[in-house]
């Protein structure tokens, strides 16, 4: 009976002290945080305050470089957070691939406006990665996992870039101001409810309500002849232009949309908690992507 009591009271002893340790590691990862915010908004904020600065800035400005420094930022923060959010094998081999390559395509494109560029800088990726993965001593686990996710970020940084390929176009900063408003509204959108299926659905519903509210603004304005002659050169005389408009600004809405569902659906907290850095480079690796319908929709016939 003695024994049988001074079992319990151990138990209960070693319980509270198990109890006791939880609750310091609790504390120390709630110090640990910089920004008390919830993950999700974090990486929201991250990815409207990199195209607020953007804008608003080269808006009163009209420096190109302010593009480029953005997107620069963008893909330091990107590098800097990536073996978070993917569970990368190694840090230091996704860090010396995403900057290296990343600054060094934003440098090239910057100077000759030319996102051909690009092809080169995802080939120099594959050998950047591959030389990285020489540092690590030997023997190298998970070293496919490792390559192609430090291509795949080098990636991610190399697309950001049509940002700055983009500034020499007509009518730049009209676009840039709607397009950042269309990647806001899909962003908080994609703030409502807790679940994939709301999330996505109100960051597709958002972007194309956006898109087609500034369609219609676009409308109003002094100069739509020349902004829909513009815009849908090869369509002008095919379609009516407020229709054209319409569907344009809408379309590049739900992609928009699309883009940020992607990217919630595959790297949000919807199956794990995440750490700060991976909440900043998931809001990074919005803003590099979006550009992308914003790119084939200028460069295949539109502005």
């Amino acid at each position: 009976m003695k024994e049988s009591k001074f079992s319990a009271s151990t138990g209960k002893h070693s319980a509270t002290k198990k109890r006791f340790f939880l609750d310091i590691l609790n504390e120390n990862e709630q110090f640990g945080r910089v920004i008390k915010l919830p993950l999700r908004y974090l990486s929201a904020t991250t990815v409207v305050l990199l195209l607020l600065f953007m804008a608003i800035f080269f808006g009163l400005t009209g420096q190109r470089d302010i593009i480029t420094f953005t997107v620069a930022v963008a893909v330091v923060v990107l590098a800097y957070g990536w073996h978070d959010l993917v569970d990368a094998p190694t840090r230091n081999s996704s860090l010396i691939t995403i900057l290296l390559v990343g600054i060094i395509n934003i440098i090239v494109i910057r100077l000759t406006g030319d996102l051909a560029w690009a092809g080169i800088s995802a080939g120099l990726s594959i050998l950047i990665a591959a030389v990285a993965e020489t540092l690590r001593s030997a023997p190298r686990l998970n070293l496919l996992e490792s390559l192609s996710s430090s291509v795949f970020g080098a990636l991610v940084a190399i697309i950001g870039s049509g940002w700055v390929a983009l500034e020499t176009s007509q009518l730049w900063s009209t676009i840039l101001l709607a397009c950042t408003i269309m990647v806001a509204a899909a962003v908080v959108g994609n703030q409502v409810g807790s679940t994939l299926r709301t999330n996505a659905i109100g960051a597709l519903v958002a972007g194309s309500i956006s898109g087609l509210l500034l369609g219609l603004l676009a409308t109003q304005l002094s100069n739509f002849q020349r902004i829909a002659h513009l815009a849908l050169e090869s369509l002008s005389s095919k379609i009516d232009p407020l229709l054209g408009m319409l569907f344009l600004t809408t379309s590049l809405g739900f992609a928009l949309g699309g883009v940020i569902t992607t990217v919630d659906a595959l790297f949000g907290e919807h199956k794990r908690r995440r750490s700060e850095k991976a909440a900043f480079a998931r809001g990074a690796m919005k803003f590099l992507l979006v550009v992308m319908p914003i790119y084939v929709l200028i460069r295949t016939g539109a502005f």
